[in-house]
């Protein structure tokens, strides 16, 4: 990991995870809790014991004698869960947290290590190493944040394909999470510089299925001897289903919220809290967004920011400072167009109405990028 200073962007250091914890492959969607500490997850293929999937902690505080430490020297094991497949490990990008569990989705679609170990002698990409099992099923880890014990209860739904998660939150004994969801792994195909190069790109893409926002439901009371065939989802606000089959597993069907969005945000101070607004990139059979949205959970409507020839990233809300509500803020995107007459700028919205409040033009090339965030200035 690169160290980079706020203000000025400069890299200031290097920091490499394992001489930390023992850890392969780390996501790129860290939690943050009400005290500034730092939770993510990752993979440890070579750690002692078997191979499994790590959930940790990085402390925001430091002892007055490790200041000048980087914080990573005080990582602290959360817990841990053991690969299904010793193999096959699955791919995961994001997962889940709420006040009192993480959420950790046990996805289909796996890495082949095999396959992975010899890539360079085959001179064939990191890609071509993962595989969809579309007969497969989705496993639901839900884990103690204070024990970092799992839940008895097996939760599962069918084959999916999962990169972002949304939110998810407690609710009346049930865990709620949202994630973008895709029936199998032909989004990865769509990327192909075969693909990306066709003239018809809308129509050579119309066989990839498309981003899906899902609720799942997970009623927490569930456990073998719960009555069987009977949906225990009692909240009035979603058709999310969760039902115990012969076995005492528990088999989780989900609520369809929104189709046709990626890279999902929230007001992140409603992150592990029931909430009702998020935003995203509009996605349409291209890898090349020229909308973002924002969609209400509660009416299932949304709102759109779109101009002639221009693609706008992932939009950052930013909160106003001391709002009350929760769409109450603005919305950062950086916008680009091929269009030589339109120079790159920084687009600002009123997060309510998705009305344009100003744009900053920059006069320099600037690249589409994916994931984006805002720090604010030292006080």
């Amino acid at each position: 990991m690169n160290q980079i200073d706020p203000e000025t962007l400069e890299t200031v250091g290097r920091i490499n995870y394992r001489n930390h914890i023992a850890l392969n492959l780390a996501t790129a969607h860290p939690h943050y809790d009400d005290q500034g500490n730092t939770y993510n997850m990752g993979t440890s293929l070579m750690g002692p014991g078997p191979p499994r999937y790590i959930i940790f902690k990085v402390p925001a505080d430091a002892p007055e004698k490790g200041r000048d430490k980087p914080a990573l020297s005080r990582v602290q094991k959360v817990g841990s869960i053991p690969f299904r497949s010793t193999l096959s490990p699955s791919y995961f990008h994001s997962f889940g947290m709420t006040e009192n569990f993480f959420i950790f989705v046990e996805q289909p679609f796996k890495l082949d290590i095999v396959r992975l170990a010899t890539a360079y002698f085959r001179g064939v990409n990191w890609g071509s190493c993962l595989r969809f099992d579309k007969d497969d099923i989705t496993l639901f880890h839900v884990i103690n944040r204070k024990t970092g014990r799992a839940v008895k209860t097996r939760f599962y739904s069918a084959a999916l394909v999962v990169f972002h998660h949304l939110n998810a939150y407690e609710e009346d004994d049930h865990l709620v999470f949202d994630m973008i969801t895709y029936k199998d792994s032909s989004l990865y195909d769509m990327f192909y510089l075969q693909n990306l190069k066709t003239s018809s790109l809308s129509q050579s893409n119309e066989s990839f299925c498309p981003p899906t926002c899902q609720r799942f439901v997970l009623p927490l009371s569930a456990h073998k001897e719960s009555p069987r065939g009977i949906n225990l989802v009692t909240l009035v606000d979603t058709t999310a289903q969760a039902v115990v089959q012969e076995d005492g597993s528990v088999f989780c069907q989900p609520d369809t919220v929104f189709i046709g969005l990626e890279l999902p945000g929230i007001n992140y101070s409603f992150n592990t809290k029931k909430y009702r607004y998020f935003y995203g990139s509009r996605v349409e059979w291209s890898p090349h967004p020229n909308k973002i949205a924002k969609v209400d959970i509660v009416t299932r409507e949304h709102i759109e920011w779109t101009q002639d020839n221009c693609f706008p990233s992932e939009p950052v809300f930013v909160a106003s400072p001391g709002a009350a509500e929760e769409d109450d803020g603005v919305i950062l995107s950086s916008v680009i167009s091929p269009d030589p007459n339109i120079s790159p700028f920084m687009l600002i919205l009123n997060a309510k109405n998705f009305e344009e409040i100003a744009r900053a033009s920059i006069p320099a090339d600037v690249h589409m990028d994916l994931h984006g965030h805002f720090i604010p200035a030292a006080v």
